[in-house]
C-alpha cells in the first residue's frame, strides 16, 4: 500500500498542508478561541510519539499549525475599521503611498485625522480632479468615507481581508478640492524611493511616446492606471495581461539578465575568473539589482511575493544548489505564508505558484533530454525548439491556472497560447532588457537607442494583442465553484508529488472532473440587491435584469460571477423590459413562488415574500424579507431545488473580515 504513495517530493506537501490550514481559517474569518485546534494539536503530537509511520500525522500537524498561526497573526493585527459610512467629513493626513490613474489618484494616508479626531490605521482614498500630489504631502479636504463593503453577491470571491492586514480604516473619495498644507516632509528611505521612482518615470516619459510610456510604466514601476481601458481589455482577452503587473516574470528577467551580463563580463577578466567564484559574485550583484527593482516598482504585495521567490533562487546559488527547483519554490511559498497568511486568498499568489510549479516540474523532467538533443544542432533548429517550448510552457501554464482564472475572474482566454507565442520572446529578450539598459544609460543621457527598440517591441505587442482580441470566441465565461478549484489544486500537486502511474492517472481524472465543475454550478432562480433596485431572474439558464440603466456595473458583475457573458446582456434590454413588464406592475412583481412587494396592495401569499414597501405585510411566508434585511445582509440569491424547496445565500455569508 505504501508503495502506491511512493514519492521523492514529499517536501511539497508540507507547505501545501500548512496553506490548507491557513485557507481553512480564512474561509470564515472569526475571532473564536484556539481551544479546539490546540486540543487537536495535542492529540496529534501524542499519536506522533506512538505511531511508526509519522508522515501523515506530520502533514496534519502542519495543517493545524497553519490554522493556529493564521488566527494568532490575524488577531494580533486587530485595529479599528469604520462601522458606518460618513459623508462630507474633513480628512487630514500624510500621503504614504500614491498611484496615478487617468483623471484621479489613489493614495494611502497615515497620521490621519477625521473631523479633528485622530485615527491610528490608514485611509485608502481616491482623489479626483486634483493637481500633483506626491509622497510625504500633508493634505486636507472633504471626503465621503465608506466602511468595508459586502461582496456583490454570494458568488463574488472578492474579500476585504487584505484591508485588515494593511491596517486600512476606511476607503473613500474627495467631495471638494484637496489642499496640500505646508508641512515639513520626513525624508525617510521611502521618500528617496519615491524620488527615484519619479526620476525613472521622467526618463521613460522623455524617451517614449504617450501610448508606449504608459505601458512601460507598468513594466518598470508597476503603475498601470494610465493605460487605456481598450488596451487593457485587449491584453486580458488575448491572455497577456500578466505582463502589465510587475511579477515574478519581471523580477526574474531583471535578476537573471544582470546575472548573465555580470558573469559574462567577469569571465573575460582572467585575474577575477581564475581566483574567485564568479557565479556567486554574479548572484550577489543580481540580488542587489533585484532589490532595487523591488523598491522602484512600488513594493506592492504581489511584487514582494515575486521577490521572495527570486531571492530564494539566488540564495540557492550561493549555497551551490539549483537556482530553480521545486524545493526552492516550496520554501518561497512557505515564507510568503508566514509573512502574509492572507496571501493564500490572492489570485496572483495562487496563479503564480500553480504556473511555476507546473513549468518547473516539466523542465526538471525534460531539460537534460532537450539539452542533449540540441547539442551540435543548427541555429534554425534551436529557434524552432525554443518556439515549441514557448507553446508547450504556455499551454501548461494555461491548463494549470485556468481553474483559478475561472474561480476569481470567471473567464478563460482561449487564445492565450497564441497570444504569448509572440509576446514571450519579445518581452523577455527585447523589451525588458532594453528598458533596463535605457533607464541605466538614460541617467547619463545615452538611453535613447534602447528606448527606441523597447518602444518598437511595445508597439508590436499592442498590435498583436488587438489582433488576437479581434477573433470571435477569444474567451469563454464560466464560474468555477470552490470545490472544483480545491479538487484541481490537490490533484495537480499530487500528480507532481507521487510516482505511481495508476495514482497519476487517478489525479488526471480528478483534475478533469474539477475542471468541468463549472458546468455543474447552479444559477440562482432569483437575485435581488441590497436596496431592491436590481432584480435578476434565471430565464433559460441566463440572468435577465429589470434595471440596467442605474445598475450597469453590478449587473455585469452578477452575470460574470454566474458564468454568463456580461458583454451580451446590454443587447437584450428590450427583451428584458418586455419580460419584466409581464410579471410586474406598480404593486408587485410575481414570478413562480416569489413575490416582490412594492405597495400595500402587493401583499400576496407566496413561498418567498420580499417587502420593498414601507407598509408591511401580515401574511405568513416560508421566507419573508424586508428592506432592513437587504440592507444588513446585502444581495440575496435564491435557489429552488427539484422538490420545490427554496433556500438562499447572502453577500454577508461570503464575508471574510
Amino acid at each position: 500500500m505504501l508503495s502506491f504513495f511512493k514519492t521523492d517530493k514529499l517536501y511539497l506537501l508540507f507547505p501545501m498542508f500548512f496553506g490548507a490550514g491557513v485557507a481553512s481559517y480564512f474561509i470564515k474569518f472569526t475571532e473564536n478561541d484556539l481551544v479546539i485546534p490546540l486540543i487537536i494539536l495535542g492529540f496529534l503530537l501524542i499519536f506522533l510519539s506512538l505511531l511508526k509511520n509519522k508522515v501523515f500525522l506530520l502533514l496534519l500537524i502542519f495543517m493545524d499549525l497553519g490554522f493556529i498561526y493564521s488566527h494568532m497573526i490575524t488577531i494580533n493585527k486587530k485595529h479599528e475599521m469604520l462601522d458606518a459610512d460618513m459623508s462630507f467629513s474633513e480628512v487630514m493626513g500624510v500621503v504614504d503611498e500614491v498611484d496615478y490613474y487617468k483623471g484621479s489618484k489613489s493614495v494611502i494616508l497615515k497620521e490621519v485625522r477625521i473631523n479633528n479626531k485622530s485615527i491610528n490605521p490608514y485611509l485608502k482614498l481616491t482623489i479626483r480632479g486634483q493637481g500633483l500630489i506626491k509622497y510625504g504631502d500633508y493634505i486636507k479636504g472633504k471626503f465621503n468615507l465608506y466602511k468595508p463593503s459586502l461582496p456583490s453577491s454570494y458568488y463574488d470571491n472578492s474579500n476585504n481581508i487584505s484591508l485588515w492586514f494593511d491596517n486600512i480604516y476606511a476607503s473613500g473619495f474627495n467631495m471638494s478640492k484637496v489642499e496640500v498644507v505646508e508641512y515639513e516632509t520626513k525624508k525617510d528611505i521611502k521618500y528617496y524611493i519615491y524620488k527615484a521612482r519619479d526620476y525613472v518615470k521622467t526618463i521613460i516619459k522623455e524617451n517614449l511616446n504617450s501610448k508606449e510610456y504608459k505601458i512601460a510604466f507598468a513594466f518598470v514601476v508597476g503603475e498601470k492606471g494610465l493605460i487605456s481601458e481598450k488596451i487593457k481589455k485587449s491584453y486580458q482577452n488575448s491572455g497577456i495581461a500578466h505582463i502589465l503587473s510587475v511579477s515574478g516574470m519581471h523580477i526574474s528577467l531583471v535578476a537573471f539578465f544582470i546575472f548573465f551580463v555580470v558573469r559574462s563580463v567577469l569571465a573575460l577578466i582572467p585575474i577575477i575568473a581564475l581566483r574567485y567564484d564568479i557565479k556567486k559574485i554574479s548572484a550577489i550583484i543580481s540580488l542587489v539589482f533585484a532589490s532595487l527593482y523591488l523598491m522602484i516598482s512600488g513594493m506592492a504585495l504581489p511584487v514582494i511575493r515575486a521577490y521572495i521567490m527570486v531571492f530564494v533562487s539566488l540564495i540557492a546559488i550561493l549555497f551551490d544548489r539549483k537556482a530553480i527547483s521545486l524545493r526552492n519554490i516550496s520554501i518561497a511559498a512557505f515564507i510568503i505564508l508566514l509573512l502574509r497568511p492572507d496571501s493564500i486568498l490572492s489570485p496572483s499568489f495562487q496563479m503564480s505558484f500553480m504556473a511555476v510549479f507546473a513549468i518547473v516540474a516539466l523542465a526538471q523532467n525534460n531539460i537534460t533530454k532537450i539539452t542533449l538533443r540540441l547539442k551540435n544542432k543548427g541555429i534554425i533548429y534551436k529557434i524552432f525548439v525554443f518556439l515549441i517550448g514557448v507553446l508547450i510552457t504556455d499551454f501548461v501554464a494555461l491548463v494549470t491556472t485556468s481553474p483559478i482564472t475561472m474561480y476569481h475572474f470567471n473567464k478563460v482566454p482561449l487564445l492565450s497560447v497564441f497570444g504569448n507565442l509572440a509576446v514571450a520572446p519579445i518581452f523577455s529578450f527585447i523589451i525588458m532588457p532594453c528598458l533596463f539598459l535605457g533607464v541605466v544609460f538614460g541617467i547619463i543621457g545615452f538611453g535613447k537607442v534602447f528606448f527606441v527598440i523597447a518602444g518598437f517591441g511595445i508597439k508590436i505587442i499592442n498590435e498583436w494583442a488587438e489582433l488576437i482580441d479581434g477573433f470571435d470566441m477569444v474567451y469563454f465565461n464560466k464560474a468555477m465553484p470552490s470545490w472544483g478549484l480545491v479538487l484541481c489544486v490537490l490533484s495537480f500537486v499530487f500528480f507532481i508529488v507521487f510516482k505511481n502511474k495508476k495514482l497519476k492517472s487517478i489525479m488526471v481524472v480528478a483534475y478533469i472532473f474539477g475542471f468541468v465543475s463549472p458546468y455543474f454550478t447552479k444559477i440562482p432562480n432569483l437575485m435581488i440587491n441590497d436596496d431592491g433596485s436590481l432584480i435578476a431572474i434565471n430565464h433559460d439558464g441566463k440572468l435577465w435584469f429589470n434595471n440596467l440603466n442605474k445598475n450597469k456595473s453590478l449587473a455585469k458583475r452578477w452575470a460574470l460571477k454566474v458564468g454568463n457573458n456580461p458583454d451580451k446582456i446590454f443587447g437584450k434590454k428590450k427583451e428584458y423590459k418586455e419580460f419584466f413588464d409581464n410579471i410586474c406592475d406598480k404593486e408587485a412583481c410575481i414570478y413562480e413562488d416569489f413575490v416582490i412587494m412594492k405597495d400595500k396592495n402587493g401583499c400576496l401569499p407566496s413561498k418567498v415574500l420580499i417587502d420593498l414597501s414601507w407598509f408591511g405585510c401580515d401574511l405568513k411566508s416560508d421566507i419573508k424579507l424586508n428592506r432592513k434585511d437587504l440592507f444588513i445582509n446585502g444581495t440575496y440569491s435564491f435557489f429552488k431545488d427539484s422538490k420545490g424547496k427554496i433556500t438562499y445565500k447572502t453577500s454577508k455569508d461570503k464575508i471574510t473580515y
